[in-house]
């Protein structure tokens, strides 16, 4: 068995450069195997700032791994393909991307605000069927059909498909909203061309055509699209980089059933910016690619992280033996434990911290309760069982402030069964896989790594153990895509 590192950061250190060695290993060994283009992906962390080159040649350059303070920045060797994918589109067309640095949280905020707004949605959507690294590539067949749908006149269905009843489904622009979109957000002006090339278009899956060509009709100046798809991207995770020449490199991803990632380059302008270039990569190609520099690194890494933000740190001893694991196991498959691990979901690091939204949420339908409003379709939970979970298994009192923060979040209060709930139809909780893995810390404490049975996503918790059980001090949840590069146990 190989000896445990006496302190949890110095081991998260040693696993990113190792993370590090190894993506410099495999570069060069792609070299001489692989006939495409490699670029190197530019680095991400939270308090260094890199500069790097996206370049339009074969022979990547190596990112700096020189931090300014904390650890050195990881790229992940499938965030370079990420990213490589973008760079050879952006090559054909004469373009490279010289990264100089982060974005600033400020920067991120402006930049989070505006790739969320319905009409820039509906433009990085239209890179879904095929990339643009110029505005006037653009499809707009494509923006078209991320467009949101519409119910159109009874007057309007007959004209299209002879039926008034065909109302429903339809993405419906105008040519004049057509030409202020991609004026406003791409900077440039529609040619006629451009409108009648949305007529003939046609769309392949698996060589086969699914999709005619939009309908336009005079009489209304506008184009239609019939469709039941909700069409339209999500943007998640969003992550960016400032070039040598003041644009923006975007990497997001695209919530929803694919989670694809998304690559844009922005242009400031004085009222926003315009978008210049956009490249969708299938989740199933960059299953590995890390979001941000931080997912590079292992679970242990990120958890740690989130505790030196509330002053803790963690020395590890030893793993835990059989005996106590089997106790961690029985402890995290209790129905109140669950609770509080399903909360975790939004993390907290002080007990205190906990989301009793999230936990709300975690306790999934709770049949207690007599009159339950939501029946079906909800959760609730009353006081005296919220404080009782808090009180048994975080070792607090819950506050009326945390109460209020409850309602604050989106829960209703109802006094005649003193009780807090809310509608939905997820299923909630957390459902601990069988393999679970454990540390013993040098104050006596447990750093504990699980995996969630469905999704996959990766919990780490730090216990204190007590007469009859444990408290939880903290617990995070990590996406599974964050986490692919995890050995599950520091090595």
């Amino acid at each position: 068995m190989k000896s445990i590192p006496k302190n949890l950061f110095t081991l998260c250190s040693a696993l990113l450069v190792c993370t590090l060695l190894l993506s410099s290993c495999q570069d060069m060994a792609a070299e001489t195997t692989a006939a495409g283009t490699t670029a190197s992906a530019p680095a991400s962390t939270t308090t260094a700032s890199v500069t790097t080159t996206v370049p339009s040649t074969t022979e990547p350059d190596a990112p700096s791994t020189e931090p300014e303070t904390g650890d050195a920045p990881v790229t992940g060797e499938v965030a370079k393909d990420c990213f490589a994918i973008f760079a050879e589109g952006l090559a054909e067309v004469g373009k490279s991307i010289t990264v100089s640095r982060e974005l600033t949280a400020e920067e991120l905020a402006t930049v989070e605000a505006f790739v969320v707004s319905e009409d820039v949605r509906a433009v990085l959507s239209a890179a879904w069927y095929e990339p643009f690294y110029r505005p006037e590539d653009v499809h707009l067949y494509e923006i078209l059909y991320a467009d949101p749908t519409n119910v159109i006149s009874e007057e309007e269905a007959v004209l299209l498909k002879g039926d008034p009843q065909w109302v429903s489904d339809w993405s419906r622009m105008t040519t004049d909203e057509i030409k202020s979109m991609a004026k406003q957000y791409l900077g440039i002006e529609v040619t006629q061309a451009m409108l009648d090339a949305m007529l003939e278009e046609q769309v392949y899956i698996e060589g086969e055509v699914t999709d005619d060509g939009a309908v336009y009709l005079a009489e209304y100046d506008a184009y239609y699209r019939h469709h039941t798809d909700a069409g339209g991207m999500y943007p998640s995770d969003i992550t960016g980089w400032l070039t040598a020449d003041g644009k923006l490199l975007l990497h997001m991803i695209s919530l929803g059933g694919d989670e694809d990632h998304v690559l844009a380059l922005l242009c400031p302008t004085q009222d926003g910016y315009h978008i210049e270039a956009v490249q969708w990569a299938d989740e199933e190609s960059v299953t590995d690619a890390p979001v941000t520099g931080e997912v590079a690194k292992d679970c242990y890494a990120i958890f740690a992280e989130g505790l030196a933000e509330v002053g803790k740190s963690v020395t590890v001893s030893r793993e835990l033996t059989a005996e106590e694991l089997d106790s961690v196991k029985a402890f995290a498959s209790l129905p109140d434990v669950r609770l509080v691990y399903g909360a975790a979901y939004k993390s907290f690091y002080l007990p205190e911290d906990i989301s009793l939204y999230e936990l709300l949420y975690a306790s999934n339908i709770q049949t207690e309760v007599p009159d339950n409003p939501y029946q079906n379709d909800g959760s609730m939970m009353t006081v005296a069982r919220i404080r009782e979970v808090v009180r048994n298994y975080l070792g607090i009192e819950v506050t009326q402030d945390m109460l209020d923060q409850l309602v604050a979040d989106g829960a209703e209060y109802h006094p005649d069964t003193d009780a807090y709930g809310f509608a939905h139809t997820d299923a909630g909780g957390f459902y601990p896989a069988e393999e679970m893995h454990g540390y013993l810390t040098a104050d006596g404490k447990l750093v504990v790594h699980m995996q969630a049975i469905g999704d996959k996503d990766h919990v780490l918790a730090l216990l204190c153990p007590i007469q009859d059980g444990y408290l939880i001090e903290a617990a995070r949840w990590i996406d599974r895509t964050l986490a692919t590069d995890c050995e599950v146990v520091p090595n």
